[in-house]
C-alpha cells in the first residue's frame, strides 16, 4: 500500500522519492496507531474524527507534540489531494489553520509545548550574550570558531543546518560554474562589493530552487569580513581542524557540544535558533494579528497570506 501512496504523489505532484517516502510512511504510521493493523485501503482517511485523534495520540516510543500533528495533518492533505479528494482535503486543511494560529499564539507568548522547548529557546539579550563570551577569548578552539560563525550570521539570517557544507568562492569563479555545477552544494560567494550566501541544496529546496541571500547587516559583514582577510586560505564557512567541510553531521555536533559551555548545560541546535529569532522578532507582531482576527473574523494565516500586503514604501 505504501508504494502506491508513493507512485501517486510522485504522479501528482512530481514529488521526489524521498518526500514521496516520509508522506507515505507519516499515513503508515498514523493507521497503526488507530487501527493497529495493517492498512489496504484510504478510505479511513475520510473519516476526521479518527483521524484527529490518531495523529495526537501518544505511542510507546514516540511522545506527541503539536509539530507532529501538523506533519500528519499535512501528509493526509497531500495523500487526499492526490486522490482527487479535494474537498475532503481542504476541510484538513481548515482543521490544520486553526492548529497553526493555536500555535502561533503560544509561541507568541512564550508559553511553548515543554520545558524541553522552553530551555532552548535564547532571548536575543541571552544570544548576544553568548556571542560577547565568545569574542572576548583570546583563542578559540576550531569547534568554538565554528560556533560563532553560525551564532552571529543565524542571529540576523536564520537559516537550518545550511552552513554546514558552505564553499567559499569569488564571484568570478562562481559565474563561470553551470547551472548544474552551481546546484551541487551551498556556497558562500565574496567579492569587492559584498557577500552572498547561495543556497543550492537545503530543505525545501525542491519548492524554492536556488536562492540567494545578500549579506547586508553591517555588523555581520564587518565580522566576516575581517573573519575572511584573518583566514585567507580557508575554503569553507565551517570546517575541520584538517580544513575540511564541517558537514551538516559535524554542525549538529558542534552545536550540541559548544551550546552546552555557554547555556548553562542546555544544549540548543540550529533549529532552535531559527524558532528564537522568529518568536523573537515577530511575536509582538503575531499576537496583534491573533488580536485584529478576532475582530474581523478571519484567521492569522488568511490574515498574512490574503491581506496583509508589503508596504513597497518602507521597503
Amino acid at each position: 500500500m505504501e508504494r502506491q501512496i508513493e507512485e501517486k504523489l510522485m504522479s501528482y505532484k512530481q514529488m521526489k522519492p524521498k518526500s514521496a517516502k516520509k508522506y507515505s510512511g507519516d499515513i503508515k504510521r498514523l493507521h497503526q496507531r488507530i487501527y493497529n493493523k495493517p492498512m489496504t485501503d484510504l478510505q479511513w482517511l475520510t473519516n476526521r474524527d479518527k483521524v484527529l485523534k490518531g495523529a495526537k495520540m501518544k505511542t510507546e516510543t514516540e511522545e506527541y507534540n503539536y509539530l507532529t500533528f501538523r506533519n500528519n495533518l499535512n501528509s493526509v492533505i497531500m495523500v487526499l489531494r492526490s486522490l482527487g479528494n479535494d474537498t475532503e482535503a481542504d476541510t484538513y486543511v481548515e482543521l490544520r489553520d486553526k492548529f497553526n494560529d493555536k500555535y502561533t499564539e503560544d509561541n507568541a507568548t512564550g508559553k511553548y509545548l515543554n520545558q524541553k522547548q522552553m530551555d532552548k529557546h535564547l532571548s536575543f539579550k541571552e544570544w548576544d550574550d553568548i556571542i560577547k563570551q565568545l569574542e572576548s577569548k583570546q583563542t578559540l578552539s576550531q569547534m568554538e570558531q565554528n560556533f560563532l560563525i553560525v551564532m552571529k550570521i543565524h542571529r540576523e539570517y536564520p537559516l537550518r543546518n545550511d552552513l554546514g557544507d558552505m564553499e567559499i568562492i569569488t564571484k568570478a569563479k562562481y559565474d563561470k560554474l553551470s547551472d548544474e555545477q552551481k546546484d551541487e552544494r551551498n556556497r558562500f560567494i565574496k567579492n569587492q562589493r559584498g557577500m552572498t550566501l547561495v543556497l543550492a541544496q537545503y530543505k525545501t529546496e525542491g519548492k524554492y530552487h536556488r536562492k540567494e541571500i545578500k549579506i547586508t547587516n553591517v555588523k555581520i559583514k564587518k565580522f566576516l569580513t575581517k573573519f575572511l582577510k584573518d583566514n585567507p586560505d580557508r575554503k569553507f564557512i565551517l570546517q575541520t581542524d584538517k580544513g575540511k567541510p564541517l558537514t551538516n553531521e559535524g554542525l549538529a555536533v558542534t552545536m550540541n557540544v559548544v551550546s552546552k559551555q555557554y547555556n548553562d548545560g542546555v544544549s540548543f541546535g540550529t533549529t532552535a535558533l531559527r524558532k528564537s529569532y522568529m518568536t523573537n522578532r515577530f511575536s509582538k507582531t503575531k499576537r496583534e494579528m491573533k488580536k485584529m482576527a478576532g475582530v474581523l473574523g478571519h484567521s492569522v494565516n488568511t490574515g498574512m497570506s490574503i491581506y496583509t500586503k508589503e508596504n513597497k514604501e518602507v521597503i
